[in-house]
Order: C-alpha cells, then sequence, then structure tokens
C-alpha cells in the first residue's frame, strides 16, 4: 500500500467534491434550479467530511 498515492486520490476527490458541491449549492441557491436531490447532495457533502 502506497501511503502517498493514497493520500493524492483523497486530495484529488476532495478538490472534486469542493467543486461540485460549490456548482451544486449556487444551482439550488442562486438559479434556483437544483440538478440533484437534497439527499444526494447531503451524500456528497458528508463524503467530503469523511475524507
Amino acid at each position: 500500500m502506497n501511503l502517498f498515492a493514497d493520500e493524492d486520490k483523497a486530495r484529488a476527490e476532495i478538490e472534486a467534491l469542493s467543486v461540485e458541491i460549490q456548482r451544486h449549492n449556487a444551482l439550488y441557491h442562486s438559479a434556483d434550479a437544483p440538478e440533484i436531490s437534497d439527499a444526494e447532495f447531503d451524500a456528497l457533502f458528508q463524503r467530503l467530511q469523511k475524507l
């Protein structure tokens, strides 16, 4: 197991989730045009918190 590779994968996933969550926040709050359900959003946020 390569700890550095795992850390790099986690950082990449954190970055991707952060961008995705920001996008969905903007769609929901600014554009009033959500593309995912609240439950799906919560799952994304929970995954980010775990990382």
